[in-house]
């Protein structure tokens, strides 16, 4: 070849590639188990929560709510004058409600800023949870769980039998489960009456929080076990480990497995009916609960160890990720999969992996979600107006009927299957979509509608189309009436 059509080529190769890079670009990934960022804090801190908005919220020891955006720069931070209780819970309005030992519950303004106080007889020490209604639940040393209203007033107190220091969690039914440094799990009726009261399960030494199970079953560590109590406070199993299980709550997989820590230095999965399915050793004293993945990936550390690990759901290794101290918080996992975790070295971590948010599960970590609310989701409703309807060549979908009792719903999804041939099948966002250019013929309408923690559901329709014909709008919905009677009637609908 010619030295001319060497130059040539190598031109024109050139310019493919710089073609090829515009329209074909390659992201990079972050491989899993790598640092994104650190966020170096005053102090040890809690478990992250994480607003609607990304921000991560960890409280300091050292007397400070750090507020982190999602890029690792700080927000703003909140004072407060003593030590920190538990963790942070954040309500629906954004506002983050914290305990502290200078007895005073505190509810802070999205943009850092005091909204209120309420103050009980001693040091809250408990992670608060969150009603439907709003209601924030807390519990107290001076041996009540109070139940406080969005503006800052008491709605009421319950009387235990000791320390109220454990966090609350809330049952699909809205009972308030809490333990006591009595070694009672009480469950208290949203009007602040005592449903029952139970230590038939002999749980001497209980102190953790606790989980709930889609079936109402609520799983705690006590003493060496791991125990799930049913929904009237019987025992329904227990499951014994060589030491303590305790400081924080299980997790609960999609598939009803319950992951749980242990001093000997095991994470425990036990199926449902108390079995042991597989142990993986992390090493040390475990005070943490795992938070759980979407594709199953279990997250947890050690108080003993400088590793974080990220195990498969076999119970196998997927990565371990060294901090720079021991890891005494639990985790939480972004809408992205981007893991947060704190450790001792007093830095919040940013850890890549491609978990992609949270398991849908009904308790995939510490307090149930990323918001800390300690309250089993409430499933949403799809609701259609009719089962049946038949137009012309366009239709306008109604979704308004559909609700969700615990929060708000986030997408609403339509779905328009052609009988007979999938290349006519409609696709549809939002609440009311207008579709034109409907064909002759019938659809199957799915709506799947998404709510603001993960949970979905559908309902379906029968819509049939006479298609696009000539005449006003009466005669054309006289017409469709016609043609979809006279269809049916052939029996070309099933």
């Amino acid at each position: 070849m010619s030295g001319f059509f060497k130059k040539g080529w190598g031109k024109l190769l050139g310019l493919i590639l710089v073609i090829g890079a515009m329209l074909f670009p390659v992201t990079a990934t972050a491989q899993d188990g790598t640092q994104k960022w650190a966020f170096k804090t005053g102090g040890g801190c809690t478990a992250p929560a994480i607003g609607s908005d990304g921000t991560i919220y960890v409280g300091g020891y050292n007397g400070y709510l750090y507020a982190v955006n999602p890029d690792g720069t700080q927000k703003w931070t909140f004072q407060y004058p003593d030590s920190w209780g538990g963790s942070m819970a954040i309500g629906s309005d954004g506002t983050i409600y914290m305990g502290s030992d200078d007895h005073n519950l505190y509810a802070v303004n999205p943009d850092g800023t005091q909204k209120w106080t309420f103050q009980t007889g001693g040091a809250v020490r408990s992670s608060p949870a969150i009603g439907y209604d709003g209601t924030i639940y807390v519990g107290s040393s001076d041996y009540n769980l109070y139940a406080v209203n969005p503006d800052g007033t008491q709605k009421w107190a319950f009387e235990t039998g000791s320390y109220a220091w454990y966090s609350p969690v809330i049952g699909a039914d809205g009972t308030i489960y809490v333990v006591s440094h009595d070694d009672n799990l009480y469950a208290v009726n949203p009007d602040g009456t005592q449903k029952w009261a139970s230590n038939a399960f002999n749980a001497p030494g209980t102190i953790t929080s606790m989980a709930i199970g889609s079936d109402g079953t609520i799983y705690m560590g006590s003493d060496s076990d791991i125990l799930a109590v049913n929904p009237d406070g019987t025992k329904k199993w227990e499951f014994r480990t060589p030491k303590y299980v305790q400081a924080f709550s299980p997790a609960i997989g999609s598939d009803g497995t319950i992951y749980a820590g242990s001093n000997d230095g095991n994470l425990y999965a036990v199926s449902p009916d108390g079995m042991q399915n597989w142990t993986f050793q992390i090493g040390g004293y475990i005070k943490t609960t795992p938070a759980i993945g979407a594709d199953g990936t279990i997250y947890m550390g050690s108080a003993e160890s400088d590793n974080f690990y990220a195990v498969n759901p076999d119970g196998t290794q997927k990565w371990a990720f060294q901090a720079g101290g021991i890891i005494d918080s639990s985790p939480a996992i972004g809408e992205d999969g981007t893991v947060y975790v704190v450790s001792s070295d007093r830095n919040l971590y940013a850890i890549n992996s491609s978990s992609g948010g949270l398991a849908n599960s009904p308790w995939p970590m510490f307090h149930h979600d990323l918001k800390h609310t300690g309250g089993v989701n409430q499933m949403p409703a799809a609701r259609l107006p009719v089962s049946e309807q038949v137009v012309f060549d366009e239709v306008t979908l109604d979704a308004s009927q559909s609700s969700d009792p615990d929060g708000s719903i986030m997408s609403y999804q339509w779905q328009l299957a052609f009988h007979g041939d999938s290349a006519l099948d409609r696709t549809a966002e939002g609440v009311t979509p207008l579709l034109t250019g409907l064909q002759n013929g019938f659809y199957d309408v799915t709506l799947t509608i998404t709510d603001d923690k993960g949970a979905t559901d559908t309902e379906t329709m029968l819509l049939g189309a006479a298609g696009a014909c000539e005449g006003g709008s009466e005669e054309k919905a006289d017409l469709a009436k016609v043609i979809y009677i006279l269809r049916v009637l052939a029996g070309s609908e099933n």
